[in-house]
Protein backbone atom coordinates (compact mmCIF):
# COMPACT_ATOMS: atom_id res chain seq x y z
CA UNK A 1 0.00 0.00 0.00
CA UNK A 2 2.69 2.41 0.80
CA UNK A 3 4.17 1.63 -2.69
CA UNK A 4 0.80 2.38 -4.53
CA UNK A 5 -0.11 5.44 -2.55
CA UNK A 6 3.27 7.20 -3.28
CA UNK A 7 3.50 6.47 -6.63
CA UNK A 8 -0.34 7.42 -7.07
CA UNK A 9 0.91 11.03 -5.87
CA UNK A 10 3.97 11.20 -7.83
CA UNK A 11 2.11 10.80 -11.09
CA UNK A 12 -0.26 12.85 -9.75
CA UNK A 13 2.01 15.58 -9.76
CA UNK A 14 4.14 15.05 -13.16
CA UNK A 15 0.50 15.20 -14.64
CA UNK A 16 -0.39 18.46 -13.13
CA UNK A 17 3.02 20.21 -13.93
CA UNK A 18 2.96 21.83 -17.47
CA UNK A 19 6.60 23.51 -17.42
CA UNK A 20 8.66 20.50 -16.41
CA UNK A 21 9.42 17.55 -18.35
CA UNK A 22 9.56 14.36 -16.38
CA UNK A 23 11.29 10.86 -16.98
CA UNK A 24 11.19 8.11 -14.30
CA UNK A 25 13.28 4.87 -13.59
CA UNK A 26 13.45 1.97 -11.13
CA UNK A 27 16.15 -0.04 -9.40
CA UNK A 28 15.81 -3.34 -7.34
CA UNK A 29 18.92 -4.40 -4.71
CA UNK A 30 19.76 -6.17 -2.22
CA UNK A 31 22.53 -6.61 0.55
CA UNK A 32 22.98 -10.25 1.16
CA UNK A 33 25.89 -11.25 3.71
CA UNK A 34 27.37 -7.89 2.75
CA UNK A 35 27.58 -8.65 -0.30
CA UNK A 36 24.93 -5.52 -2.88
CA UNK A 37 23.17 -7.95 -5.49
CA UNK A 38 20.99 -5.94 -8.24
CA UNK A 39 17.86 -8.25 -8.36
CA UNK A 40 16.92 -6.10 -11.89
CA UNK A 41 20.08 -7.84 -13.58
CA UNK A 42 19.50 -11.04 -15.72
CA UNK A 43 20.20 -13.65 -13.12
CA UNK A 44 19.39 -11.39 -10.19
CA UNK A 45 22.60 -11.87 -8.50
CA UNK A 46 24.86 -9.66 -10.10
CA UNK A 47 27.22 -7.88 -7.60
CA UNK A 48 27.69 -4.20 -7.96
CA UNK A 49 29.61 -1.43 -5.91
CA UNK A 50 28.99 1.56 -4.33
CA UNK A 51 31.22 4.04 -6.01
CA UNK A 52 31.24 8.55 -5.34
CA UNK A 53 32.68 11.18 -7.22
CA UNK A 54 32.48 14.80 -6.45
CA UNK A 55 29.79 15.42 -9.14
CA UNK A 56 27.17 12.49 -8.57
CA UNK A 57 27.95 11.79 -5.08
CA UNK A 58 27.19 8.59 -4.36
CA UNK A 59 25.71 6.01 -6.81
CA UNK A 60 25.23 2.57 -7.95
CA UNK A 61 25.88 0.81 -11.06
CA UNK A 62 22.99 -1.36 -11.75
CA UNK A 63 20.57 -1.86 -13.94
CA UNK A 64 17.18 0.28 -14.62
CA UNK A 65 13.95 0.11 -15.90
CA UNK A 66 11.77 3.05 -17.33
CA UNK A 67 8.67 3.58 -15.60
CA UNK A 68 5.68 5.22 -16.84
CA UNK A 69 2.45 3.59 -14.81
CA UNK A 70 1.88 1.44 -11.72
CA UNK A 71 1.97 -1.48 -14.15
CA UNK A 72 5.67 -0.67 -14.48
CA UNK A 73 6.49 -0.38 -10.84
CA UNK A 74 4.92 -3.73 -10.33
CA UNK A 75 6.20 -5.83 -13.07
CA UNK A 76 9.99 -4.56 -11.62
CA UNK A 77 8.85 -5.91 -8.08
CA UNK A 78 8.12 -9.23 -9.20
CA UNK A 79 10.83 -9.33 -11.44
CA UNK A 80 13.35 -8.46 -8.45
CA UNK A 81 10.85 -10.61 -5.65
CA UNK A 82 11.72 -13.94 -7.69
CA UNK A 83 15.58 -13.21 -7.38
CA UNK A 84 15.20 -12.21 -3.11
CA UNK A 85 16.90 -14.32 -1.20
CA UNK A 86 14.28 -16.20 1.89
CA UNK A 87 14.98 -19.25 4.34
CA UNK A 88 13.11 -21.03 6.42
CA UNK A 89 13.84 -20.36 10.11
CA UNK A 90 11.95 -21.34 13.09
CA UNK A 91 9.94 -18.31 13.51
CA UNK A 92 9.35 -17.81 10.01
CA UNK A 93 9.32 -20.33 7.33
CA UNK A 94 10.25 -17.55 4.45
CA UNK A 95 12.04 -15.39 6.65
CA UNK A 96 14.25 -12.66 4.90
CA UNK A 97 17.49 -13.06 4.63
CA UNK A 98 18.48 -9.64 3.23
CA UNK A 99 18.10 -6.17 3.25
CA UNK A 100 15.80 -5.08 0.08
CA UNK A 101 16.20 -1.31 -1.38
CA UNK A 102 13.37 -0.43 -3.88
CA UNK A 103 14.66 2.92 -5.80
CA UNK A 104 12.27 5.15 -7.88
CA UNK A 105 14.28 7.89 -9.52
CA UNK A 106 12.60 11.20 -11.22
CA UNK A 107 14.15 13.08 -13.10
CA UNK A 108 13.36 16.63 -14.46
CA UNK A 109 14.04 19.46 -16.76
CA UNK A 110 12.88 22.82 -17.35
CA UNK A 111 13.92 25.29 -20.02
CA UNK A 112 13.91 29.17 -19.33
CA UNK A 113 13.02 31.75 -22.22
CA UNK A 114 16.86 32.44 -22.87
CA UNK A 115 16.69 28.53 -23.79
CA UNK A 116 18.82 27.31 -21.13
CA UNK A 117 17.96 23.92 -19.38
CA UNK A 118 17.79 23.61 -15.32
CA UNK A 119 17.64 19.82 -14.50
CA UNK A 120 16.45 18.46 -10.96
CA UNK A 121 17.05 14.83 -10.01
CA UNK A 122 15.22 12.81 -6.53
CA UNK A 123 14.06 9.72 -5.60
CA UNK A 124 11.72 7.99 -3.53
CA UNK A 125 13.70 4.97 -1.71
CA UNK A 126 11.64 2.40 0.16
CA UNK A 127 13.72 0.05 2.24
CA UNK A 128 12.74 -3.14 3.52
CA UNK A 129 15.04 -4.54 6.93
CA UNK A 130 15.68 -7.63 7.46
CA UNK A 131 14.46 -8.05 11.38
CA UNK A 132 17.32 -8.65 13.79
CA UNK A 133 17.85 -12.60 15.06
CA UNK A 134 18.61 -14.34 18.06
CA UNK A 135 19.66 -17.68 17.42
CA UNK A 136 17.72 -18.67 20.32
CA UNK A 137 14.28 -18.38 19.03
CA UNK A 138 15.62 -18.75 15.26
CA UNK A 139 17.16 -22.18 15.47
CA UNK A 140 19.37 -21.36 12.76
CA UNK A 141 22.61 -23.00 12.11
CA UNK A 142 24.91 -23.14 9.88
CA UNK A 143 24.39 -20.70 6.69
CA UNK A 144 21.26 -19.78 8.14
CA UNK A 145 23.34 -18.63 11.62
CA UNK A 146 25.79 -17.10 9.42
CA UNK A 147 23.46 -14.63 7.11
CA UNK A 148 21.59 -13.79 10.47
CA UNK A 149 24.55 -12.26 12.02
CA UNK A 150 25.41 -10.27 8.70
CA UNK A 151 21.58 -8.72 9.10
CA UNK A 152 22.28 -8.11 12.68
CA UNK A 153 26.09 -6.80 12.07
CA UNK A 154 24.61 -4.06 9.48
CA UNK A 155 21.44 -3.81 11.71
CA UNK A 156 23.77 -2.41 14.25
CA UNK A 157 26.05 -0.32 12.45
CA UNK A 158 22.64 1.48 11.12
CA UNK A 159 21.88 2.23 14.60
CA UNK A 160 25.13 3.41 15.54
CA UNK A 161 25.19 6.03 12.23
CA UNK A 162 22.31 7.47 13.34
CA UNK A 163 23.68 7.84 16.64
CA UNK A 164 26.35 9.48 16.04
CA UNK A 165 24.49 12.28 13.89
CA UNK A 166 21.50 12.45 16.40
CA UNK A 167 24.93 13.25 18.78
CA UNK A 168 26.13 16.27 16.26
CA UNK A 169 28.29 14.12 13.54
CA UNK A 170 26.68 15.70 10.45
CA UNK A 171 28.23 18.95 11.59
CA UNK A 172 31.90 17.79 11.35
CA UNK A 173 32.04 14.44 13.52
CA UNK A 174 33.34 11.22 12.19
CA UNK A 175 30.06 9.01 10.97
CA UNK A 176 31.10 5.30 10.57
CA UNK A 177 29.19 5.01 7.29
CA UNK A 178 31.66 3.15 5.56
CA UNK A 179 31.07 0.27 8.37
CA UNK A 180 28.59 -1.72 6.64
CA UNK A 181 26.64 -1.41 2.24
CA UNK A 182 23.71 -0.70 4.20
CA UNK A 183 24.54 2.40 6.14
CA UNK A 184 27.04 3.64 2.52
CA UNK A 185 24.40 3.00 0.49
CA UNK A 186 21.89 5.31 2.64
CA UNK A 187 24.28 8.24 3.38
CA UNK A 188 23.20 10.39 0.85
CA UNK A 189 18.88 9.81 3.04
CA UNK A 190 20.66 9.96 6.48
CA UNK A 191 22.92 13.28 5.32
CA UNK A 192 21.40 15.31 2.68
CA UNK A 193 17.58 17.24 1.99
CA UNK A 194 15.59 14.12 2.76
CA UNK A 195 12.14 13.37 4.81
CA UNK A 196 12.82 9.54 6.33
CA UNK A 197 9.76 7.65 7.78
CA UNK A 198 10.13 4.36 9.52
CA UNK A 199 7.59 1.53 9.68
CA UNK A 200 8.36 -1.30 12.44
CA UNK A 201 6.90 -4.56 12.66
CA UNK A 202 6.17 -5.52 16.36
CA UNK A 203 4.33 -8.52 18.67
CA UNK A 204 3.33 -8.45 21.84
CA UNK A 205 4.15 -12.14 22.45
CA UNK A 206 5.94 -12.40 25.60
CA UNK A 207 8.12 -14.84 24.40
CA UNK A 208 9.45 -11.87 21.62
CA UNK A 209 9.67 -8.91 24.44
CA UNK A 210 12.91 -8.69 23.68
CA UNK A 211 12.85 -8.42 20.02
CA UNK A 212 9.87 -6.17 20.30
CA UNK A 213 11.95 -3.67 22.92
CA UNK A 214 15.02 -3.71 21.06
CA UNK A 215 13.12 -3.07 17.39
CA UNK A 216 11.23 -0.28 19.26
CA UNK A 217 14.18 1.54 21.02
CA UNK A 218 15.84 1.50 17.18
CA UNK A 219 13.28 3.17 15.57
Amino acid sequence: GVLQLAAEEIFSLIATSTDRTYSMKASYMEIYNENLRDLLSSNGKQEVSIRENAVSGIHIECASEKIECFDDIQKCLRKGEQFRVVGATAMNERSSRSHAIFRLTIDSSITNEHGEVTNRSAALNLVDLAGSESVRNTGATGQRAKEGGKINQSLLALSTVIKQLGDGGAHGGHVNFRDSKLTRLLQPMLLGNATMALICCVTPAEQFAEETRSTLQFA
